[in-house]
């Protein structure tokens, strides 16, 4: 087997594709593109951002996979009646997108920290917005429920919070 070798330089310019794509979508011209025109932009990078080139844990990763999942999460909410393909494909998208954001979010703080940021919060909160699986849905409930009464006191996302 052929040993990889790793190229930072073309890690840092993969992260600055990553980057750029996040700051894209932050600014105010990415208001004038609708869901799938972002979708279509933001997965090429997301294709070229591999494991094996771009660490996956970085924050300008993680970011660019949640807002990959929210573009997702728009097309498969508010895609008119007709194209349920669509919906479900894009439901499916989201659901694995935004796992993959919590979770790399969740290895960053370590197993004996049960420190969360508030982007970590909303992910949760859109998650148990979405139509999930039972047994996933109760797992994230019981998540939420768990780091809210941990760090604000009470078993829910406080209104002020709230995405």
């Amino acid at each position: 087997l052929p040993i990889s070798t790793f190229d930072q330089a073309e890690a840092v310019r993969l992260l600055g594709l990553v980057e750029t794509a996040n700051c894209f979508v932050a600014s105010n011209e990415a208001d004038d593109y609708d869901a799938w025109d972002l979708i279509r932009l933001l997965t090429p990078v997301a294709e070229k951002a591999k494991p094996s080139l771009v660490p996956q844990r970085h924050r300008q990763t993680l970011q660019l996979m949640s807002n990959l999942a929210s573009c997702h999460y728009f097309v498969a909410t508010h895609t008119p009646g007709g194209r349920s393909a669509e919906k479900a494909e894009s439901m499916h998208s989201f659901v694995s997108m935004k796992q993959r954001f919590i979770e790399g979010s969740a290895a960053n703080h370590g197993r004996s920290c049960a420190q969360r940021e508030l982007l970590y919060f909303q992910a949760l909160q859109l998650m148990l917005a979405a139509e999930l699986p039972t047994a996933l849905r109760a797992g994230y409930e019981r998540e939420m429920e768990e780091l809210c009464t941990l760090h604000f006191g009470q078993r829910t996302l406080p209104e002020e919070l709230s995405a």
